[in-house]
């Protein structure tokens, strides 16, 4: 099966991250897209790091220079939502 694919380039600046990051809560487990951008996606990538942390997967297709090519895909599935009374490993 074919990525899909996100083009950066072609969303408005001010809803970018906005974007990927639904597309990506929207992915399953193994899923990915591959982003497309005209620079290197750094602040993306910590944006992933810290709250997606432990979720995702970013490999470089390719670097620039007039495009860059990231593969990110859902490595495992959010964690479980908790009332705070327990500690979520069994999904309550």
């Amino acid at each position: 099966m074919a990525l899909s694919i996100i083009d950066a380039r072609e969303i408005s600046p001010w809803q970018r991250h906005t974007t990927i990051m639904e597309s990506f809560d929207n992915l399953a487990q193994g899923e990915a897209f591959l982003l497309i951008a005209d620079h290197d996606p750094i602040p993306l990538f910590r944006q992933f790091e810290s709250s997606r942390a432990n979720q995702f997967g970013w490999n470089y297709v390719e670097k620039g220079p007039e495009a860059w090519k990231i593969e990110i895909s859902r490595t495992t599935s959010a964690k479980p939502q908790t009332d705070g009374n327990c500690c979520g490993h069994c999904g309550g």
